[in-house]
């Protein structure tokens, strides 16, 4: 999975605080417990490093892109929101066109949105 202009996403999200982009594939569990458990935001790709929502503080929020194809019908099936849910911590969905495409500015202006509601 990848965002090719994740680059500009994190220019966006910097103008709404610190914005920092971690490749968790690279890094160990104490770091990765470390950075989830300090962010009240945090914005990731579909995949197993959103199971560190476990280290999240209740009440912080995760925004997860994803490609539509890879949500259940029943959303509140799916592992990462019922994780999130589990933990108390608020979780949102944005769709991505496929594991690889770049974020629209539609989408990216969706993700400065669900920041600014839910007054993060």
């Amino acid at each position: 999975r990848s965002i090719p202009n994740i680059n500009s996403l994190r220019e966006r999200l910097n103008q709404h605080g610190k914005a920092e982009i971690l490749h968790l594939e690279d890094q160990d569990l104490a770091l990765q417990i470390a950075a989830f458990s300090e962010a009240n935001v945090v914005v990731a790709q579909h995949g197993a490093a959103l199971t560190n929502v476990i280290w999240m503080r209740p009440g912080s929020l995760v925004v997860e892109i994803i490609p539509p194809d890879k949500v259940p019908a029943t959303q509140r099936h799916e592992y990462f929101s019922l994780l999130a849910e589990m933990m108390n911590v608020r979780h949102q969905y944005i769709f991505q066109d496929h594991d690889h495409a770049e974020l629209t500015q539609a989408q990216m202006q969706q993700i400065e949105s669900i920041l600014i509601l839910e007054n993060v």
